[in-house]
């Protein structure tokens, strides 16, 4: 009796950990979605930026 009820016990501490994990690893492709968006417009604005100031050398 004993052992089905440790056994019952692991089975419940399995299940949070893989709740636990998977909310972990959507947490870090949520986090990693951002970076990569936020780094591609940050590039586009920068890369704009080095445009206009090439045109006006270029004009001056």
């Amino acid at each position: 009796m004993r052992e089905l009820l440790e056994n019952l016990d692991e089975q419940r501490e399995g299940r949070e950990y893989r709740k636990e994990h998977k909310e972990i690893l959507n947490d870090f492709i949520h986090y990693s979605r951002q970076y990569k968006r936020l780094k591609r417009d940050i590039f586009e604005v920068v890369g704009k930026a080095i445009k206009q100031q090439k045109q006006k050398r270029l004009l001056a």
